[in-house]
């Protein structure tokens, strides 16, 4: 690995503590949006379940896994650094309330959207609309409760 001396030129020269505030910034920020573009895109996908069908027909079931994978790593780490859970005393229970979270929040929300399937026209874009805004509605409601909780003064 190089050090700071022999970075390339042009680019700057960057400390250890600069290095570890950009990962902390990408975890806390940038992983989050990721998580809720995958979640967009998985409910979407549960709503009309031949849409990965047009990118991948071999690896659908791949591209789905992942798409929940992704939606569970960002919503689990934008609630691990949320404000609310960063005073919990044990390590582990922030985990453990993290984890109860992230599934709860993104298990609920399909189920919600499979079993509203039913009801919903065959019609295609019908279905990818409606799982549209209803992962839309999910993020909004969903980052405002979290909001309140960690603005809240009884905890």
């Amino acid at each position: 690995m190089a050090s700071n001396e022999d970075s390339l030129p042009g680019f700057p020269k960057k400390s250890n503590k600069q290095i570890i505030k950009t990962m902390e910034n990408i975890v806390v920020n940038y992983v989050p949006m990721i998580g809720a573009a995958g979640y967009f895109a998985f409910l979407s996908n549960v709503m009309n379940p031949n849409l990965l069908n047009h990118v991948s027909p071999e690896y659908k079931l791949a591209l789905a896994n992942s798409l929940l994978f992704t939606s569970n790593m960002g919503i689990g780490l934008y609630l691990y650094n949320s404000k609310h859970l960063a005073l919990c005393q044990k390590p582990a229970e922030r985990i453990a309330y993290t984890l109860l979270g992230t599934v709860m929040f993104n298990f609920g929300s399909i189920l919600l959207c499979a079993t509203s399937r039913v009801v919903m026209p065959e019609e295609p874009y019908t279905r990818f609309i409606a799982g549209a805004i209803l992962g839309a509605g999910f993020l909004y409601f969903g980052r405002k409760y979290v909001l309140y909780l960690d603005n809240s003064k009884d905890f």
